[in-house]
């Protein structure tokens, strides 16, 4: 009887503790989404100021993108920009980014998360931790990936 009861708590501890691993990770990916595709986002903005697409910046795409930049920005046209009004492109810019990590786990596209869907990126994530494929996620496969993001790597699978 007891013995029953010892693997009992074994395999509940273990279930708690990858149902924690998850979790924990789904939230610290999106914590850290910024970051991970903060390479690809200069990319983008290279491409949006480079405005002959020859892979350069010259001083003159520099100088047009600011002021592009700065009048989009000066909503009430006063020449000038203020803080209400960069914080709000901002927060437009923040809202875009969680809308598209959202749309990326809607899988079915139904405006909603389901269980399986925050499952199947909980399942993902601990997947690429477990480095050793053994089921096990440990403190040595979790060191490896400490500071991943603020390397500039990628995800392997970026449609997450």
């Amino acid at each position: 009887m007891n013995q029953i009861k010892s693997k009992r708590a074994v395999i509940l501890g273990r279930a708690t503790a990858l149902l924690t691993i998850g979790l924990c990770s789904v939230f610290a990916v999106t914590a850290m989404a910024g970051d991970r595709h903060r390479g690809s986002r200069a990319m983008a903005h290279l491409s949006e100021i480079d405005a002959n697409a020859d892979g350069m910046l010259t001083q003159a795409e520099i100088d047009t993108f600011r002021a592009t930049r700065a009048a989009e920005m000066d909503t009430n046209g006063d020449g000038a920009v203020s803080f209400e009004e960069a914080n709000a492109r901002h927060a437009a810019k923040r809202e875009q980014r969680a809308r598209a990590r959202f749309d990326r786990q809607d899988q079915n596209g139904d405006g909603v998360l389901s269980a399986d869907e925050i499952g199947n990126r909980a399942a993902k994530m601990f997947e690429r931790l477990d480095t050793n494929s053994d089921g096990i996620v440990d403190a040595e496969e979790l060191a490896s990936r400490r500071g991943h993001h603020r390397r500039g790597h990628r995800h392997q699978n970026q449609g997450e």
